[in-house]
């Protein structure tokens, strides 16, 4: 069964549309190898806040 996994954290080092656009191959990697369906993620660089959801194939992959 499929697993949703929702992660609030305050992110001291934003990282931004640029470094994001820099890092798309690694990211890819990440989803393919990890059991990753799809992500969403998000900041705030203004309060250093950042949110990611996350659907994986199975619990195992969480």
């Amino acid at each position: 069964m499929q697993v949703l996994v929702h992660v609030d954290f305050v992110n001291e080092t934003p990282i931004g549309n640029a470094m994001a656009r820099q890092h798309k191959d690694v990211y890819k990697n990440i989803t393919n190898d990890s059991g990753m369906i799809w992500n969403i993620c998000s900041e705030n660089q203004e309060t250093l806040e950042a949110r990611g959801i996350y659907l994986l194939h199975d619990r195992a992959s969480a």
